[in-house]
């Protein structure tokens, strides 16, 4: 009796910490794997010739959108349907990158003409078994699979064997909630406490400040003032200023304070290269019209402290980097200029 055929999403496995989920989405370029077969569509019924009322033979399956740096492709094609629980009709590993597809009727051996290796079936055999359910419409499911690795395996091996490997193989990565990490671009690990959104959504902080203004005024000045109080606690210092500006943009009034605040009559202002991108632009168009020099280096064999009346450097640096500049910010201060650094919170020394 013939069954149904059913696609799931493709599962694209590049062992990056995703789990082994079946049905997982591989993507590339934004877009996910794409199993075809050119003998049924999906949810058709599977024609006769691949089931074991016709000739039992392999259908042809195609395979689109393999993610970058594939090593193997694996397919799996399984009966989730079966009385005794899920019955496996086909295990194939270890196939060949360059292959988008296998055409019909693949012979039941170790090592078959396209490439690859064949584990058994649930019937204990080599290679592909169709579909013979007891009764009912039954649902066939072709999974496919791109592993950044040759798998490596002998012939003949079972669903639990493969999928036993490559969990072995993904357990071999790092996922990025175990470790360290410093991401770059200001993406670091946070954690937003619940209380936060209570505190913030109390009517006192969505009070306008006059019935006419349709935005949260006085929510918003109660809650900088809150703000940079508490910056002064946990950095000690004497004072702390809190706004609503974008990085960037407090970046460049950080410039404009140092240029009316520094003793060093200097027309320079020096920006760590290690700055996020669009920290660097805003700071060089707003030094524009003022006809200030911005100058983009390397803090320690770039910057000449007695040529610059600031500088402002980047910590963590954009790409993740974690770099002491106490000697930079001496020597500026002993030229008259005045340093900025720009460190979030919880980084602050």
């Amino acid at each position: 009796m013939a069954g149904r055929f059913r696609l799931p999403l493709a599962g694209a496995m590049l062992f990056v910490g995703t789990d082994l989920d079946p049905a997982f989405a591989g993507t590339e370029g934004g877009k996910q794997m794409k199993v075809t077969s050119q003998a049924f569509a999906d949810g058709e019924m599977i024609p006769a010739k691949h089931t074991c009322n016709g000739e039992n033979v392999s259908p042809p399956i195609a395979w689109q959108r393999v993610p970058e740096g594939t090593r193997s492709i694996t397919i799996i094609a399984e009966d989730p349907d079966a009385p005794m629980g899920n019955w496996v009709h086909w295990v194939y590993y270890d196939i060949p990158p360059e292959i988008s597809g296998l055409p019909e009727d693949i012979p039941a051996e170790e090592k078959p003409g396209p490439g690859g290796t064949q584990g058994i079936n649930d019937a204990l055999t080599i290679g592909y078994i169709g579909p013979c359910p007891p009764s009912g419409i039954h649902r066939y499911y072709f999974r496919i699979y791109a592993v950044d690795t040759e798998l490596d395996l002998p012939p003949g091996m079972s669903e639990q064997d493969v999928y036993a490997h490559l969990l072995d193989l993904s357990r071999r990565d790092t996922s990025a909630e175990d470790e360290l990490t410093f991401l770059g671009g200001g993406m670091y690990d946070h954690y937003v406490p619940a209380i936060v959104d209570a505190i913030t959504s109390r009517s006192e902080f969505l009070t306008p400040y006059t019935p006419y203004q349709p935005e949260i005024s006085q929510g918003r000045l109660e809650a900088l003032l809150n703000y940079q109080t508490m910056v002064c606690d946990l950095t000690g210092l004497d004072v702390a200023n809190a706004s609503l500006l974008d990085e960037a943009t407090a970046a460049a009034e950080a410039m404009a304070l140092c240029q009316r605040a520094a003793k060093s009559k200097a027309p320079a202002f020096f920006v760590d290269r290690d700055c996020h991108p669009q920290t660097i632009d805003v700071i060089r168009t707003r030094a524009e019209p003022f006809g200030w020099e911005v100058i983009v280096g390397d803090p320690f064999t770039d910057l000449e402290p007695g040529k610059v009346f600031g500088a402002i450097f980047q910590y963590p640096g954009s790409y993740g980097h974690v770099i002491d500049y106490t000697d930079q910010i001496a020597a500026l201060h002993a030229a008259g200029a005045v340093a900025v650094e720009r460190a979030p919170k919880m980084s602050a020394r």
